[in-house]
């Protein structure tokens, strides 16, 4: 299977985000460096209302948004997901039965009705923890999504302020259409 020459259009790469209401980009990791003491601060807002966002990324293709309105994910909402929403994109771009699907190691993702759900649909052709192709432990930056796409989406959303949650998943589902 990782062999195969059009493995690169058939992997899929997947990932949840959360984005808040009332934040900016995360800038947790960034270091101010000056002749004099800058006092920076960042200011944030406590249990700001959020959207998990969940996408699938392939060479040439991004699926999604999907939101996970109001919930934590977990096992059951993941599965569900994955039912109503995944599986049928895959199948309006026939590639059921090419893909290769990846996921990371999250709890939710390793539910026993998630892995055998994954077990069924890509038998042998998916990645992630307890699949057939083991993932890395603790790997974010070995996907685009992680390394690129909610960066780059946080960092065109969050320009300027965001009033409420209704706004925020417009400009989610903007940029990423």
């Amino acid at each position: 299977m990782l062999e195969d020459s059009h493995m690169q259009e058939n992997l899929f790469f997947s990932d949840e985000a959360t984005f808040y209401v009332g934040e900016l980009v995360s800038k947790h990791n960034i270091r101010y460096w000056s002749e004099t003491n800058p006092h920076v601060t960042i200011e944030t807002v406590m249990n700001s209302p959020k959207l998990n966002v969940w996408c699938a990324m392939s060479k040439s293709k991004l699926l999604g948004p999907y939101f996970f309105e109001d919930d934590t994910v977990n096992g059951a909402n993941y599965l569900l997901m994955l039912e109503t929403f995944f599986i049928p994109e895959i199948k309006k771009l026939h590639k059921l039965r090419s893909a290769i699907f990846q996921q990371d190691g999250a709890p939710p993702h390793f539910s026993i009705d998630v892995r055998r759900y994954l077990d069924d649909h890509f038998p042998g052709r998916w990645i992630g923890r307890g699949g057939s192709i083991r993932w890395a432990s603790r790997s974010p930056d070995l996907t685009p999504l992680d390394f690129f796409l909610w960066g780059h989406i946080k960092n065109n959303i969050y320009k300027t302020p965001i009033k409420d949650i209704a706004e925020l998943k417009r400009r989610v589902e903007t940029e990423i259409k």
